[in-house]
């Protein structure tokens, strides 16, 4: 399952960046907002694993990539 979240416009300072979490059972989420990024891997790591993660737990399994929606 990939979940992709964003806007047409990205937040000043990160143009064209977001981040990315990929979980072993084949969970992928991408989006440039850490409020959005953690928010849902929270949910998925409850729902899907019974983990609970803190927001630095959850920013701490994200890597930076290119953002696929552009301005």
């Amino acid at each position: 399952m990939a979940i992709l979240l964003g806007t047409t416009a990205n937040e000043a300072g990160r143009a064209n960046m977001a981040k990315q979490v990929t979980c072993d059972c084949g969970f992928m989420l991408r989006t440039p907002s850490d409020d959005e990024l953690v928010k849902h891997v929270q949910l998925h790591a409850k729902d899907t694993h019974s983990m609970d993660l803190t927001p630095e737990q959850a920013l701490a399994r994200a890597v930076s990539v290119e953002a696929t929606i552009q301005a």
